[in-house]
């Protein structure tokens, strides 16, 4: 994924179909954001932001707060006008879930937050 964009594109879309076969909603939704991911390094931002909003709609069915955490956290990395916006999101999430450690180890820490 870090230097093939098409054949991690690829090998995303064809995962997806089997994870939604399946039911595995946690592969469908690493894989959403990891689509998520690819677009918005070939800046594709709209579709970024769709494939990550619909990646933290699954993990929070799942009540997977690390990933919810850490989907807005890196979501935040790549939409520099609501950077902060994302970070407080990530860090009441992981607030929430007492998954403190992560707050810390991405720099939240010091973050102000309403």
């Amino acid at each position: 994924m870090e230097s093939e964009n098409d054949l991690a594109r690829q090998y995303f879309q064809e995962a997806l179909p089997l994870y939604e076969k399946i039911g595995a909603l946690l592969g469908k939704a690493n894989c959403l954001s990891s689509l998520g991911d690819l677009a918005f390094r070939e800046s594709e931002n709209e579709k970024g932001n769709e494939l990550i909003q619909n990646a933290i709609l699954l993990y929070q069915k799942l009540n997977d707060y690390y990933s919810v955490g850490r989907a807005y956290y890196l979501w935040s990395l790549r939409v520099s006008d609501k950077k902060k916006e994302y970070q407080c999101m990530a860090k009441k999430v992981l607030l929430a879930a007492k998954q403190d450690v992560w707050i810390g180890n991405w720099g939240l820490t010091d973050l102000e937050c309403e």
